[in-house]
């Protein structure tokens, strides 16, 4: 009895296979980006004393911050020619393309304003600050190093926690002590905390906090070792609470709290969680509402201005109307003070990112404002960046009380680089098609005939 002939392929020979590559390291940090972010944070959080309002002269504080603006822009190009650095996706130009957009337009609605030049040079510092962050996530890569997820992260985490410890340091020569303190003045309506406030530089107490807060989230989201994150996370918080800064502890508890629920693989505890917190929200809300004054209690622990908001409700109100009168291109980028300082001498500015672009740049610099939060919040539903849901949340927040949205500030910086880096890294790890499989090479076949 015959069988078939049965052809076999015998397993390629050890000298047959090819060598495996090693794999690029992951670098960490990118010392260009941590400058950069230096830089940039220098440059808002001043060391220098303010000016009046109402001048359009060059001062100390514009300088500094008009200089290492430049600086910072200046550096992302030579960095960009001398570095190899990667091509970003074209999602990821997304978010700048409209913020410079909306920085052109914000340069024509200054032609016609009463402080022309401060509109144009903060137009042209937007530019540069667009351009800035944008160089921060287009970081260099080398055959034998790369960037990896959380190597943006973790370099911008480094640059603002060098920013603090120098400020805390100017801090020294300026006021005679690392850690000033800043009493309540009862000529300013929109504070009413009698507590002494922890600031630093010469910026205001709200303005640190903010800063605080978002330092704290690129600290949570970097590759840090635990030994430097956990106490880094501890003295950030204790800044913060000193600060005073109510919004901004409540918005970096809730941003915390987002990016460790998202981190959560997808299980039935996770959606037990979500919907304990919910439930725990509505029963709180119901026991306020049957057995106390929720007025009262609200007012207690947050504050008597709880429902004016510290007098802002009737500055909204004075703003929008004073926006019908300039409808199209409104009274100019950086010029809401020429309108609002009158009625209200304590506020240079409208006290809401929103309000204050529909005032100064008219319906189209609005519209482009929705635009940019729309593409955020796109961003974060597909991606599900954690970092970036954390920030979004912040600027939502911080923005609804005060103008950090399309401004140059820390706040707008560290939100563009996030969303760059989210559809970055998101891009990154789905064009990578199906694995292709490498056949071995060709191997001679034998033949087997079994007879019996």
């Amino acid at each position: 009895m015959t069988a078939e002939a049965v052809t076999a392929a015998p397993r390629p020979r050890p000298q047959d296979r090819a060598p495996a590559k090693a794999a690029p390291a992951e670098r960490l940090v990118v010392p260009s980006a941590v400058t950069l972010t230096m830089l940039l944070a220098l440059a808002f959080m001043s060391i220098l004393p303010g000016d009046d309002a109402l001048s359009s002269g060059f001062s100390p504080s514009r300088v500094w911050e008009f200089a290492l603006t430049a600086a910072a822009a200046a550096l992302g190009v030579v960095f960009r020619v001398r570095g190899n650095f990667r091509t970003l996706p074209p999602v990821a130009l997304m978010g700048p393309f409209i913020a410079i957009v909306f920085a052109i337009w914000a340069l024509f609605t200054v032609l016609w304003s009463p402080l022309i030049a401060i509109g144009v040079g903060r137009g042209l510092q937007f530019v540069m600050l667009v351009f800035a962050a944008y160089s921060i996530v287009s970081l260099p890569e080398q055959a034998a190093i790369r960037s990896g997820p959380g190597t943006v992260p973790t370099s911008v985490a480094v640059g603002l926690l060098l920013t603090v410890a120098l400020l805390v340091v100017a801090d020294v020569p300026i006021h005679k002590t690392p850690f000033p303190f800043e009493g309540v003045s009862s000529d300013n309506p929109f504070v009413t905390s009698l507590r002494p406030r922890l600031f630093l530089g010469v910026n205001h107490p709200l303005e640190t906090a903010s800063f605080l807060g978002m330092t704290m989230i690129f600290v949570h989201a970097s590759s840090l070792r635990p030994a430097v994150r956990l106490p880094a996370l501890a003295g950030l918080a204790v800044m913060l609470y000193l600060t005073d800064g109510r919004t901004a502890t409540a918005a970096t508890a809730l941003g915390l709290f987002i990016m460790v629920y998202m981190g959560l693989r997808p299980s039935p505890m996770k959606v037990f969680m979500a919907l304990l917190g919910v439930f725990a929200a509505v029963g709180i809300l119901l026991l306020l509402l049957v057995f106390g004054n929720p007025q009262t209690l609200m007012s207690a622990a947050i504050g008597e201005d709880l429902f004016t908001l510290n007098g802002r409700v009737a500055l909204w109100v004075y703003s929008v109307e004073q926006w019908t009168n300039h409808t199209l291109i409104g009274v100019g980028y950086f010029n809401t003070r020429t309108v609002l300082l009158a009625a209200f001498p304590f506020a240079g500015h409208s006290h809401n990112s929103l309000i204050e672009l529909l005032l100064g740049t008219g319906i189209p610099g609005f519209m482009l404002a929705l635009l940019f939060l729309f593409v955020c919040v796109h961003a974060i539903v597909v991606t599900r960046n954690r970092l970036l849901a954390a920030l979004f949340t912040i600027m939502v927040m911080d923005g609804a009380l005060n103008p950090v949205l399309f401004i140059p500030c820390v706040s707008q910086m560290l939100l563009l680089v996030a969303l760059v880096h989210a559809h970055t890294e998101h891009h990154r790890r789905h064009r990578r098609g199906p694995p292709v499989v490498v056949m071995p090479r060709r191997m001679p076949v034998r033949s087997l005939r079994l007879s019996a």
